[in-house]
């Protein structure tokens, strides 16, 4: 399985970071070092079956910025497992979330504070 954009680009992450997932430590933060500048936390949302807005969020590294990160999320969601996930409900295009994710020297991560 590859790792690419559907432009080409490999330089997308392996994935969206999950608990015991590929690319994650058990705790949910991507493994590997990453500088505080390139891990973002981006929401999108999607409407269930019933009609309730339901958002879920991926942590993004290795990316130059949130539109690149957004980006990169939004390409994530569209994959078929991600679809399947979510019952195939299309994600909203109309709203999201980005926010840095800031490490300090012992590995811990929070979140930056809104932009506006």
């Amino acid at each position: 399985m590859s790792d690419t954009h559907p432009s080409g680009a490999a330089d997308l992450p392996a994935g969206p970071a999950r608990a015991g997932g590929r690319g994650a430590r058990p705790d949910g933060i991507p493994s590997g070092r990453h500088d505080a500048a390139d891990v973002w936390l981006v929401g999108l949302r999607h409407r269930a079956g019933s009609g309730v807005l339901v958002h879920h969020y991926y942590v993004v590294a290795g990316t130059v910025g949130g539109v690149d990160a957004l980006r990169r999320a939004r390409w994530w969601a569209a994959q078929p497992a991600e679809r399947r996930l979510r019952g195939d409900a299309a994600v909203d295009g109309t709203w999201a979330e980005v926010r840095r994710l800031i490490g300090d020297a012992l590995g811990r991560f929070r979140l930056a504070a809104r932009a506006g």
